[in-house]
């Protein structure tokens, strides 16, 4: 049984065919029990206003599709939505007068109704905040729409009692058990569990590992407070996905937190493993472990990050394929072109002494770990926001590192060519972010706003 109950809002002569191909996004996505369509769920006999309101009460959302010619007067020059008796106008009373988020959708290039055209009892509409959907971009339109549901259904997720739509057919009442309520709770303390578990360990483990992590840098100062630092950078993102899960708010950027996180004690660890003979990696093992549980835990507690992607449209992919290529070239080969740039003696090209080295294949696999998925695949809002933020952070990490140990490095005389190294690899990582950009740029014009009555959908 879904736990997300949808009500489509629709004239006929208006925006028909898009009521049926959003009824069948919505089947698909939560199931058919999941929308309410007059037509098809009221049986004849039954009476139409009393079915309505009642179909009403229980959803939590409605769709109100607004086409080009919503408001527009008939040959007589009187307009439906002015007729109390209107089944349009009765059902968007229904939607404002019950516990439902009312959201506009704006068909194509239809414009969202002023106060002062709407009835009194609709006025409320006019302050709501819209969506749009277009013909030529329905898929990804309608995508950033279903997401906006889930996240509505998210949050409503508490509540531990539950009556199908479906039952305003033969007028029964039927109760279950809120199942999915009670996963999603589990899964978002075990989700915080972890997190805190691992900036409590990373906090605490902070003296003994800073001279190792520093001795596993090469090029950077040898000695100072940075190592420490460096060793307790990943509790930054841990933090921020921690406040999000505890807010409930911002799954996407949470994951690409976690995931964040992740790759940099992941990157630590190899690099300590490559070059620092006899340490001890049980610390880096164990927060990698940490991180995994939390990760798996919030995917397994937010629908909306495991939605099925269909497969990505061929243009941004191509363009999409090219930053990436770029990335990789810039962050894996960054030492060799420092050199060059900043006229240090270089020795030619070797293949094989780059590909000898660890750090080569941790700068090459972040491109292919994070473009990838959105090269192949159209991504939800929420997914998308996770590997945006996963992006983010590779671009900040080398402009942190420099932050954390800037005296000890002035002290130093850090030589031009490992700035000139960080500027270059930076800009691989924007590359990477662009591409990212790039794959899914319909969907990066969207963004997942505060809809009316207090709900909000970050993502």
């Amino acid at each position: 049984m879904s736990d997300v109950r949808v009500f489509i809002n629709y004239r006929r002569r208006d925006t028909r065919h898009v009521a049926g191909r959003l009824r069948d996004r919505i089947v698909t996505q939560f199931g058919a029990d999941a929308v309410f369509v007059d037509v098809e769920s009221i049986l004849p006999g039954q009476d139409y206003v009393h079915a309505i309101d009642d179909a009403v009460s229980r959803c939590l959302v409605m769709c109100v599709l607004i086409g080009e010619s919503w408001l527009r007067p008939d040959a007589n020059g009187r307009r439906r939505i002015d007729d109390e008796r209107d089944r349009l106008r009765l059902e968007i009373e229904a939607g404002l007068r019950h516990r439902t988020v009312v959201i506009p959708v704006l068909v194509d290039e239809a414009t969202m109704p002023k106060a002062a055209e709407l009835p009194a009892s609709l006025e409320p509409l006019s302050r709501h905040q819209a969506v749009r959907v277009r013909y030529d971009s329905f898929t990804s339109d309608s995508d950033h729409l279903l997401t906006v549901i889930g996240r509505i259904a998210a949050k409503e997720g508490q509540a531990t009692e539950q009556t199908p739509l479906g039952d305003t057919r033969t007028g029964t009442t039927r109760t279950s058990k809120d199942t999915p309520s009670v996963v999603r709770r589990a899964a978002r303390w075990t989700t915080v569990g972890a997190l805190v578990l691992t900036a409590l360990y990373l906090l605490g483990t902070t003296s003994e590992l800073g001279d190792v992590v520093a001795a596993s840098r090469p090029n950077l100062p040898d000695s100072g407070s940075w190592g420490a630092l460096v060793w307790l950078l990943p509790a930054l993102p841990v933090v921020l996905a921690g406040l999000l899960v505890v807010a409930r708010a911002g799954p996407g950027v949470a994951l690409g937190c976690i995931t964040g996180a992740a790759w940099w004690v992941l990157l630590s660890l190899v690099l300590v493993a490559a070059r620092v003979p006899g340490a001890a990696h049980g610390q880096h093992v164990l927060v990698l472990a940490l991180l995994a549980v939390a990760a798996v835990a919030l995917v397994a507690g937010e629908p909306a990050l495991r939605t099925r992607a269909p497969a990505n449209h061929v243009r941004p992919a191509l363009l999409a394929t090219v930053l990436m290529l770029v990335a990789i070239v810039l962050r894996g080969l960054a030492p060799w072109l420092a050199k060059l740039l900043s006229g240090t003696a270089v020795q030619p090209f070797d293949a094989a002494a780059f590909t000898g080295d660890e750090a080569f294949w941790l700068a090459v696999a972040a491109p292919l770990v994070i473009c990838g998925p959105v090269v192949a695949a159209e991504l939800s809002l929420v997914q998308l926001r996770a590997l945006v933020t996963l992006a983010t952070l590779q671009v900040l990490y080398p402009f942190l590192l420099r932050v954390l140990m800037f005296s000890d490095a002035a002290q130093a005389h850090t030589p031009l060519v490992a700035l000139v190294d960080d500027l270059i690899f930076m800009a691989g990582s924007m590359c990477m972010l662009s591409s990212v950009r790039a794959a899914q740029s319909e969907k990066m014009r969207h963004g997942v706003q505060p809809l009316a009555g207090g709900v909000g959908v970050p993502q």
